[in-house]
């Protein structure tokens, strides 16, 4: 069962089998999303697809099990910031060094560890924390004896293989403020969506050399900030979107804790 853990007591924490435990940690971002999508998008479909699963009767009936025995993961606040240095052309964009975020989730996993807890669960939606995170948690897992697992919205685990074939664009094209997101804002909050600036101008193909990984989103949509085709977008296709990452979020969990 998924419970928020600022709703609980410690009496409540305490009385919990510590091996089947798990705390799952949200984690997003504040950065331009061109001109038609809010800074806070990655945060607003993080905290969408966590509320989906959270209120999933599949979750809260007990679908969440370690050997045919419930498991409880306990959801913490979300952190709504993260390391967004390539977008830092575009003003709005509030971006945690990497020593920062890297700070902040070493607190989380000594106090995780403190109270005899060994799993953390990281539930990503920004691609940029992505690589920072798993160059990390071989050492983290060496200094606090916490496991840590990485759920990354827009990552092979929902890769176009398992993703609905409604959209037109490519996965591998689509990555900022395209065909994908831009459908999902039309869905959740359609209003913080501006449909006027929508148009083939703003689309953007991306082809990122496999050398160079010091980019900026500038160098590549100039004064624009669209990797994608926000074009296609559909509120119709982010609603099934939506269904489809509650859905598969909720498959990974179960995967982490019976692996």
């Amino acid at each position: 069962m998924i419970r928020e853990l600022n709703k609980m007591t410690w009496c409540d924490v305490e009385a919990l089998n510590k091996e089947k435990t798990y705390f799952l940690f949200p984690v997003g971002s504040v950065e331009q999303h061109g001109p038609h999508l809010p800074l806070g998008t990655d945060d607003l479909i993080l905290t969408n697809v966590l509320s989906g699963v959270l209120e999933s009767e599949d979750t809260m009936s007990g679908e969440l099990d370690v050997d045919g025995k419930e498991a409880n993961i306990l959801c913490l606040p979300p952190l709504l910031f993260g390391n967004s240095h390539e977008h830092y052309s575009f003003p709005g964009t509030i971006s945690l060094s990497c020593n920062t975020l890297v700070s902040i989730l070493e607190d989380v996993l000594a106090s995780i560890s403190e109270h005899g807890f060994n799993k953390l669960i990281v539930f990503n939606s920004h691609g940029g924390n992505t690589d920072l995170i798993k160059a990390y948690s071989q050492e983290w897992e060496q200094r606090f004896s916490v496991k840590v697992f990485l759920i990354s919205l827009w990552s092979s685990l929902y890769g176009e293989g398992d993703e609905p074939s409604i959209f037109i664009s490519d996965a591998n094209v689509d990555i900022h403020a395209g065909e994908r997101e831009s459908s999902l804002l039309m869905h959740y909050e359609v209003e913080s969506v501006k449909s006027d600036l929508i148009c083939s101008d703003i689309s953007r193909d991306v082809s990122f050399k496999p050398f160079y990984s010091g980019w900026q989103t500038d160098e590549i949509s100039t004064g624009n900030g669209t990797l994608g085709y926000p074009e296609h977008a559909s509120k119709e296709k982010g609603a099934e979107y939506a269904r489809f990452l509650v859905e598969r979020t909720i498959e990974i969990v179960n995967m982490i804790i019976n692996e």
